[in-house]
């Protein structure tokens, strides 16, 4: 069995531990991108707790995260799927790899020109 002070150094890590996370639902990391999306697109987005959390995930594997805000969503602003319909917002931006996809350029339409025709 072990004594109070194995308790008390259990209770001073997990604290440690807690100090240091961030909390996903209010945080500088939501702002920004709450206020970069509101400059952008004319209204805030409403964010699921997962939204939160990856805007969360995203910061600790983007170095420059925060740096990349502006111009993530200024690059989503003009992407659009013709094909379906469908006009991609702050949750689709935050879903599996698409801030990264985005950033990459990877969503950028390029003008194709075949025999004169810009397609």
């Amino acid at each position: 069995m072990r004594g109070a002070g194995y308790i008390i150094y259990i209770y001073k890590e997990i604290y440690k531990e807690k100090e240091n996370t961030v909390d996903p639902y209010s945080n500088s990391l939501k702002t920004k991108f709450v206020d970069e999306y509101k400059k952008i697109y004319g209204q805030s987005p409403i964010l699921t707790s997962f939204d939160c959390q990856k805007l969360v995930d995203l910061a600790i594997d983007i170095d420059n995260f925060v740096e990349l805000i502006p111009i993530a969503i200024s690059r989503l602003k003009k992407i659009k799927f013709d094909d379906i319909n469908y006009k991609p917002g702050a949750n689709w931006l935050l879903k599996e790899n698409n801030f990264a996809k985005v950033v990459n350029g990877e969503f950028e339409k390029e003008d194709k020109e075949i025999d004169g025709w810009n397609l």
